[in-house]
């Protein structure tokens, strides 16, 4: 090995630190733009949605395009998400179509034996 080659390996170790130095600056940006991102903004998961509506997941998974649900994906595995406008939009409509519960009165006891 002579002189240049150490120039150029050195030259290279240099600009490599230098980079990745640069890009966790970014990258410690970015992540703390993502913390800070509104949280009416992020989508909500099937978990959310289902305690959101005291529902279970099932329920979620049974109506989710109603619902305005979409896939992160092409796969029949792709997780679902729903945008937070968008969920309160689809039960909005899917509850304007339901009939009212109905109310159930209080049982009398009949004065059996207890």
């Amino acid at each position: 090995m002579d002189q240049t080659d150490r120039i150029d390996e050195r030259a290279i170790e240099l600009i490599a630190a230098r980079v990745a130095n640069a890009l966790k600056e970014d990258l410690a940006e970015i992540a703390t733009g993502l913390g800070m991102k509104h949280d009416d903004e992020s989508p909500l998961t099937v978990n959310d949605v289902a305690k959101r509506l005291c529902v279970s997941r099932s329920t979620v998974y049974a109506h989710w395009r109603e619902w305005g649900g979409y896939k992160l994906g092409d796969s029949a595995k792709a997780p679902i998400r729903f945008g937070r406008t968008e969920l309160e939009i689809g039960r909005a409509a899917d509850q304007s179509t339901e009939s009212p519960p109905l109310k159930h009165k209080p049982r009398v006891d009949g004065g059996g034996v207890s």
